[in-house]
């Protein structure tokens, strides 16, 4: 019957047959989508029906190339390469989707995927594949699609059997099919609101800033007019302490930065010689166990200038660059990385002097760390007024360009396995030896940096803390990358203190051990005489804080690290997408997760406030 169907009607098979290929793609892309948290096959009747119209306007414009045309040869070849290159660029769309929500939680929007295309080179430097290799496997690529859709089975083109059927009625279908195509895209392009609610994915990348809320990567900013209020009434009541120390404060954070990589904490690897040095020389304090509120970038980055959890986030703030500006610092942000267009990052930052990140580079990569020694290189001499300069190194990270010469051999990139929701077999070590690297450029450009600084005087007497905004996945469970769970590999990170200059006689007093990402700022704040915001979360390090736990969540888990023995804390977490389950099964772990997991009975446990979890933690133990 089959064979009867293409002897008799070719044009058929074949529009039938890339149908398939076209709703295929879709649907398998689909099942994989909903499989993420938050994301379900409600998205699938908004997806489906863009995509209808979309290829109804791909058919009336595949016909008009068979009617304008005026040689056969050629149309036939147009038709099958703009149809192949369509082909080609959805798949990649849905192979970013994947990336994007695997990476750092969200579905890849479009500012992002157009700053990406213009570094496309570099990008693909940066994982070890050389950019003429990439032009030629693309192009490859698209002429055997091509080729296959130019000579199929049928060697019928479905456009040429629709463009020759000159009836008014075949004339006003497709035109009638082509307006309808327009329509639906042209209402959805005006009103999104009902597809976004459902999650369709090309919907949030086009349209990531109407989400019905803000949201910073992969967590939504709380709707709260209490929380605005706090802050507003906070930053209205503030006095600045008229005998503070305004000292300079420096911030360096590593993106994707793990402490237990670094040979300062004890790391076999010599993985951080000029951070080891001062550590030996005693020039720095260093918290033995610090963690990160999250696994992603965006509310790393945030709890550390907010002082608070991400569950009290919201859409206004009073944060550590706010309380400096009052003491007549000037803010500098330099940063590696596209914060620009990375789900309203820059905005999170606030009103700052002056600011620079990835995007706005022409000299370098955006992801190359170079271009913050070449903007440092530049800076005009200190003038004597305090600032505040907050700089994002992009080294560890897997997208992050290694220029250093490997220490670690074999190294290759992991950025690839970072997409597999699992990858069978141990950590490996050309992926931990990729790692390692990137950490060891790391210190590199620390040396680099602070060397920039003190030469241009912004060290005569400043404090420097450095630090990562989460860990990393490397092979443990099988995964790669960050966004990913609450494991110890992606919320352990480094946090060291130094005071310049260096050559002072006293020798920088200890801090308390455990720490977390809120209490940086309440840090520095205290060590330059300034009043602390009171409803900042985060406590002095200086001193013994007086709290009891620290607290984070990354998607759907939530959980809490108890802190009241230090050197045997108890870490806590639960998945709250199944509270509605009855009894919940919260794990929980002794020290660094080496021990068996134990099972504990939970009722009445509310996902909006984690502190419901410190009863249940508080009455177990070890």
């Amino acid at each position: 019957m089959l064979s009867r169907l293409v002897s008799r009607r070719p044009w058929l098979f074949t529009l039938g047959a890339e149908a398939l290929v076209w709703f295929g793609a879709a649907l398998g892309f689909l099942w994989v989508y909903a499989s993420f948290p938050g994301h379900t096959l409600a998205a699938a009747w908004h997806h489906l029906g863009l995509l209808s119209a979309a290829l109804t306007v791909f058919v009336v414009v595949r016909v008009a190339l068979w009617r304008w045309v005026p040689i056969e040869g050629l149309a036939r070849w147009l038709g099958s390469f703009l149809g192949a290159l369509l082909l080609l660029l959805l798949l990649a769309y849905y192979v970013l989707v994947i990336a994007g929500l695997h990476s750092w939680g969200r579905v890849v929007s479009w500012p992002l995927i157009s700053t990406y295309a213009l570094q496309w080179q570099p990008l693909a430097l940066s994982q070890g594949i050389p950019p003429g290799l990439v032009v030629v496997g693309v192009g490859a690529v698209l002429v055997c699609v091509t080729a296959v859709i130019a000579l199929g089975p049928a060697r019928k083109d479905w456009a040429a059997t629709l463009a020759s059927r000159g009836s008014r009625r075949s004339r006003l279908l497709l035109v009638g099919g082509f307006s309808v195509g327009c329509i639906h895209l042209l209402t959805h392009a005006v009103s999104p609101t009902e597809a976004l609610t459902a999650k369709e994915p090309f919907s949030l990348t086009l349209f990531h800033d109407q989400q019905g809320g803000r949201s910073i990567q992969g967590h939504r900013l709380i709707q709260s007019e209490v929380l605005d209020r706090r802050a507003e009434l906070e930053r209205a009541r503030y006095v600045p302490s008229p005998t503070a120390h305004r000292r300079n404060v420096i911030l360096i954070v590593g993106d994707a930065l793990r402490a237990d990589h670094m040979a300062i904490y004890g790391y076999p690897r010599p993985t951080t010689p000029y951070l080891s040095e001062l550590q030996s020389k005693g020039r720095l304090q260093q918290v033995d166990r610090a963690w990160s509120v999250c696994a992603e970038s965006s509310c790393g980055l945030m709890a550390m200038i907010r002082s608070q959890y991400v569950h009290e986030f919201s859409g206004k703030s009073f944060n550590l660059l706010d309380v400096l500006k009052l003491h007549g610092y000037k803010t500098h942000l330099i940063l590696g990385g596209d914060h620009t267009n990375f789900y309203g990052l820059k905005e999170a930052y606030g009103q700052v002097d002056h600011y620079f990140d990835g995007s706005m580079a022409t000299r370098f990569y955006m992801n190359d760390d170079r271009l913050i020694l070449d903007k440092v290189a530049g800076l005009p001499d200190w003038g004597g007024e305090p600032v505040y300069m907050q700089f994002h190194l992009m080294s560890p990270h897997p997208l992050g360009t290694r220029t250093l010469a490997p220490h670690f051999i074999p190294s290759e990139s992991y950025a690839p396995l970072s997409l597999l929701q699992r990858v069978d077999g141990p950590p490996r070590l050309s992926s931990i030896n990729f790692y390692d690297n990137g950490v060891v450029q790391f210190d590199s450009t620390v040396r680099e940096l602070i060397g920039l600084l003190k030469a241009k005087g912004y060290l005569s007497d400043s404090i420097v803390v450095v630090t990562g905004d989460h860990g990393e996945l490397l092979g443990e469970e099988g995964q790669y990358g960050h966004a990913k769970g609450v494991s110890e590999s992606v919320l352990r990170i480094p946090l060291l203190f130094l005071s310049f200059p260096l050559d002072q006689q006293q020798r920088p007093s200890k801090l308390y051990s455990v720490g977390s990402q809120v209490d940086i700022g309440p840090t520095v704040l205290h060590s330059l005489g300034m009043p602390i915001p009171t409803h900042w979360s985060g406590e002095s390090l200086k001193d013994q804080p007086q709290r009891s736990h620290l607290f984070f969540q990354q998607s759907p888990y939530v959980g809490l690290i108890d802190t009241r023995q230090v050197d045997r804390p108890i870490k806590a977490w639960m998945n709250v997408e199944k509270l509605g389950e009855g009894l919940q099964a919260l794990a929980l772990s002794v020290g660094a997760e080496s021990t068996a997991l134990q099972k504990v009975e939970i009722e009445s446990m509310t996902p909006h406030w984690l502190k419901t979890l410190a009863p249940a933690v508080s009455s177990l133990s070890p």
